[in-house]
């Protein structure tokens, strides 16, 4: 399968409710054509690199790859990795200098 956004719509409030107890805004979602993500969470705000503080705007935007048919399993493992980015930055106020460093793996 490939992904769309009424499905990402759906599975993220499934996510949202079985792992973040719902703490999640919704947030925009898209479909990209990439040879080598197969996701992407790109947060709305800014970025103090001397404090490494995160000031949120919104609640940013989630993309999975379109390009690759998939098993929905599959896509829903991204969509949940690229969930946990949103909380990191969203929820954890937090925004990484390692995207997948201590702060991601301490929450997967």
């Amino acid at each position: 399968m490939k992904p769309t956004v009424p499905w990402m719509q759906e599975n993220f409030d499934f996510l949202n409710d079985k792992y973040f107890g719902g703490r999640l805004r919704r947030p925009q979602f898209g479909v990209m054509f990439d040879r080598k993500n197969w996701g992407y969470y790109m947060p709305n705000g800014n970025y103090n690199r001397w404090t490494r503080e995160f000031y949120q705007e919104g609640t940013g935007k989630i993309y999975l790859n379109g390009n690759f048919s998939r098993s929905e399993h599959s896509l829903q493992e991204t969509l949940l990795h690229e969930m946990i980015h949103m909380y990191i930055n969203t929820v954890m106020k937090l925004y990484p200098r390692d995207p997948h460093g201590d702060e991601f793996n301490n929450f997967a």
